[in-house]
């Protein structure tokens, strides 16, 4: 008999030390997936900043004519405190006959080329899960070029600009974007007058929370593959 209860204490005993050992893994698991997960969703004082900037923007090709033309831009900078975003950007505007067909009412053939670049600042007076609401502002310098049958000019400009710029974020992955302003460009005598309105309506990927929400998913897979692989050993 006492043989019998001495064999059952071992056994027990040796299923209380492995079960706890077992306990003490897991929970040490645990404490490392929480805070390698910690560490996936912490703030970021600065992230990077790539994006294209399209713009939808009018020209003045006669006093009473304003000609819609479409912008090409590209912002590089750096988001900071995720309420700042600063850096420069690139643009790009080239039309011919078919934006410019009538100058001071006379039609005529008319090429004109439009490139400058700027340093930006913007705040984000709202920032929520919902909604980003920020005012932009720059200012740069760049080149005009214009030729048609009787002239060709070319010449330097200094754009500035302001506008209100929105996101709705009906998701982490996902915001749409739209955005209104005016552009003030003082220029070397140009044909055509380049300071007015433009707007932009757009979507955006957020890639760095599809990064995280991607490293949480394998670091999650990989902890629940450890305690089960941990449960089965002592099955």
């Amino acid at each position: 008999m006492r043989k019998n209860l001495s064999l059952l204490f071992l056994v027990l005993f040796g299923v209380t030390t492995v079960a706890i050992a077992q306990r003490k893994k897991i929970d040490s698991l645990t404490l490392k997936f929480i805070a390698d997960s910690t560490r996936i969703y912490r703030p970021r004082k600065l992230i990077g900043l790539l994006a294209l900037d399209q713009r939808n923007t009018f020209v003045k090709t006669s006093p009473d004519i304003n000609t819609a033309v479409f912008l090409r831009g590209l912002k590089l900078g750096a988001t900071i405190y995720q309420r700042h975003k600063t850096g420069i950007g690139i643009y790009r505007l080239r039309n011919s006959t078919a934006h410019f067909s009538q100058l001071n009412g006379q039609a005529m053939n008319v090429d004109f080329t439009f490139n400058y670049f700027t340093i930006f600042y913007e705040y984000y007076f709202i920032h929520t899960r919902t909604w980003d609401v920020g005012v932009p502002i720059e200012a740069g310098i760049g080149r005009y070029k214009f030729s048609d049958p009787t002239q060709d000019r070319k010449g330097r400009i200094f754009p500035f600009g302001t506008a209100l710029d929105v996101h709705l974020k009906p998701m982490r992955w996902f915001s749409v974007n739209a955005m209104g302003g005016y552009r003030q460009v003082i220029d070397e005598q140009s044909p055509i007058e380049l300071s007015n309105w433009f707007y932009a309506v757009g979507f955006s990927l957020n890639t760095r929370h599809i990064y995280q929400d991607a490293r949480y998913y394998l670091k999650k897979k990989k902890y629940k593959h450890d305690v089960s692989k941990l449960k089965k050993s002592v099955r």
